[in-house]
């Protein structure tokens, strides 16, 4: 009953449940494992009592491993690892909008990316050749494309 590992799109809502029995009637919470607070209902958080954990409109911030933590006063306590992976489109971020170079001059274009999963990236000419190296000369614009595995 209790949650396994998951992976959901971001804006979904997502709900992680944590099933626990003892006698006494064992206390149940969520926490993250890295200790980061957690955005629930409008409110960082850092425990979030009760068997339920409801994230509204996830987003790739969800992205982390989650601790369902039971205990009852009576030793040990016992945790359960769930791990929220959050798929989303890519985003790039060019460091460098303009670069110049003279005839010969050898040159670093530099495009960062972040996708979950991971996005393939690769540079084209304006013709749409494929650069699969960096070692050719190129007088014209280089652009990115860039495309989302599902």
């Amino acid at each position: 009953m209790t949650s396994n590992d998951m992976v959901v799109r971001e804006g979904t809502n997502v709900t992680l449940n944590c099933k626990a029995k003892g006698f006494p009637e064992p206390y149940v919470m969520w926490r993250r494992e890295d200790g980061d607070e957690m955005a629930i209902g409008g409110e960082n958080v850092n425990v979030v009592d009760g068997e339920i954990l409801h994230i509204t409109k996830v987003s790739r911030l969800h992205m982390a491993a989650y601790l369902c933590v039971a205990s009852n006063g009576v030793p040990p306590s016992i945790s359960k690892r769930v791990q929220l992976r959050v798929q989303f489109p890519p985003m790039l971020s060019i460091p460098n909008q303009l670069e110049g170079a003279y005839v010969g001059q050898d040159v670093v274009l530099e495009c960062h990316t972040e996708a979950y999963p991971a996005s393939i990236n690769y540079w084209t000419t304006e013709r749409g050749d494929m650069i699969i190296s960096g070692k050719h000369t190129l007088t014209l614009f280089l652009f990115l494309l860039t495309f989302w595995l599902n």
